[in-house]
């Protein structure tokens, strides 16, 4: 007779994206669902016995027919969008999708029925997403009664351990500042923007160096004029699509922490040392929808006369060199800053990612819709309270007790890998003027308040335990499987 641990199911897990090809898919479409999959591992080696596999369509139904002889469950669980969900012959499929938007692709376009992701889900016969916010859009999309779960990575258990480590169980104390070293491209506001009026000037940019005599008869003054004002306007529509719809320029998906470069042999390493009162963002700068402009701008605007405010953008992606000269082109406007912004591309070795982590004291979002938000819900996890809206997947877990909450507004919008662009949903949008209100009411707390600040940071941890602790997401997992079987059986 098979033993108990013999009849665990045999869970297959897939993401395009995977520890093979990592390196040169870093800031490609979907990636970040590689850094979902090894989030959910731990959590489904509990409920089963788990292979990662690099090929569906070769791989799966070899296993499943193992798994049957053996009188035992096998399913695959698909971390990718729907229309990009690979089906073998036998396995069943269980897709694990990140959505942000209150409607799902609908109908299909280019003759390919996958887009319409109703065709997908009707064939799975079940589905999990990482949000009680996209579980409505698909019941919306559905049936009322479609076996849909809203199931977040289990990120609490590993940052909440880090945080007690560091902090004890009293929640961390503000402003203790940050000390590391990183590998890659630097951005900082302190290295090139004067710090007070007296030292900084706006200076009228030299002219272009005169073009080479040609034979061609020169323009007339209207006509380049005409075709500057054009140039000008298409670039400022380009990046306004890519700020309001959600549409990256080019086009990238959000981004996990973990989502670091190995660092190449000639980069330079910095020495960052900032201190006082730090907020921190994670983010792809390219991704229209992180609205990282105003995450700088708002704070420029608020601190520009406060010596101990330091914000930090962590950017993930292949080259950052011009993400750095527009964050120095936007920061220079305001002539002189106080204040400290710094940018950085690169690679940390694991005390210096810790102690990056340690040193923020506030975890800032002003995105425009959110799948799940790897990085915020790990900061806020390990006792980092937040700056965020609560619309979209960040509903689940965002609250008055452990963030400042950001207001926001409905606009139309496309979904963003829909080539055609068409108006088809919504998306969110934070007014710039409350984001820069929230950074000084932050502020006010962790130096007048840290008490109450500390209190913040211990209700983050334990909110975050109620919403993605493995033992939420373990017992989630055993309905998703139950149901499978019981249809699998019909």
């Amino acid at each position: 007779m098979p033993s108990q641990d013999n009849m665990k199911p045999v869970i297959l897990a897939y993401s395009e994206t995977n520890d093979k090809n990592i390196a040169e898919r870093i800031g490609m479409s979907e990636y970040s669902y590689y850094f979902v999959l090894k989030w959910f591992l731990p959590a489904m080696a509990e409920v089963g016995d788990v292979k990662v596999i690099y090929d569906p369509l070769t791989e799966a139904d070899l296993e499943y027919d193992k798994a049957q002889q053996e009188g035992r469950q096998c399913v695959l669980f698909s971390f990718a969008p729907p229309h990009r969900t690979l089906f073998p012959q036998r396995c069943p499929v269980i897709p694990l999708v990140a959505w942000e938007f209150e409607r799902i692709p609908d109908h299909q376009w280019d003759n390919d029925p996958t887009h319409d992701w109703r065709n997908v889900f009707a064939r799975t016969g079940l589905a999990i997403t990482h949000s009680e916010f996209a579980r409505q859009a698909i019941l919306r999309a559905m049936t009322p009664d479609y076996p849909v779960w809203s199931i977040p990575a289990p990120v609490w258990d590993r940052f909440a351990a880090r945080g007690k480590q560091l902090h004890g169980t009293e929640g961390r104390r503000p402003a203790r500042g940050m000390d590391i070293r990183v590998k890659g491209a630097l951005f900082d506001s302190a290295a090139c923007i004067p710090d007070s009026p007296e030292t900084g000037q706006w200076r009228i940019p030299e002219p272009e160096p005169t073009k080479p005599e040609t034979n061609e008869p020169p323009l007339d003054p209207r006509v380049e004029r005409k075709l500057r004002r054009a140039a000008r306007r298409k670039r400022s529509l380009q990046k306004l699509i890519a700020r309001l719809t959600g549409r990256p320029f080019p086009a990238v998906q959000a981004t996990s922490e973990q989502a670091q470069p190995a660092p190449a042999p000639t980069e330079q390493e910095h020495h960052i040392q900032a201190k006082g009162v730090v907020f921190a963002s994670i983010l792809n700068s390219r991704d229209g929808r992180k609205n990282w402009g105003d995450l700088a701008t708002a704070f420029a605007s608020r601190f520009q006369n406060v010596e101990d405010a330091v914000l930090v953008f962590k950017l993930n992606e292949k080259d950052s060199a011009e993400s750095m000269l527009n964050l120095e082109r936007d920061l220079r406007r305001f002539v002189w800053l106080k204040c400290r912004v710094i940018a950085f591309n690169g690679y940390l070795e694991d005390d210096d990612y810790q102690r990056f982590l340690d040193g923020i004291d506030y975890v800032v979002n002003a995105s425009t819709g959110e799948g799940q938000c790897l990085p915020l819900m790990e900061l806020m996890a390990m006792g980092t309270p937040a700056i965020a809206p609560n619309h979209t997947s960040m509903a689940d877990y965002i609250t008055a007790q452990n963030a400042f909450i950001l207001p926001a507004t409905k606009f139309v919008t496309g979904w963003p890998h829909d080539p055609r662009f068409i108006y088809s949903t919504t998306a969110f949008r934070v007014p710039w003027d409350a984001l820069r209100e929230a950074y000084g009411n932050a502020y006010d707390l962790a130096k007048r308040d840290p008490n109450a600040y500390q209190q913040m940071s211990k209700t983050a941890t334990e909110q975050l335990e109620q919403h993605s602790s493995t033992r939420v997401v373990v017992e989630a997992l055993r309905a998703v499987l139950q149901t499978s079987q019981t249809q699998a059986s019909k």
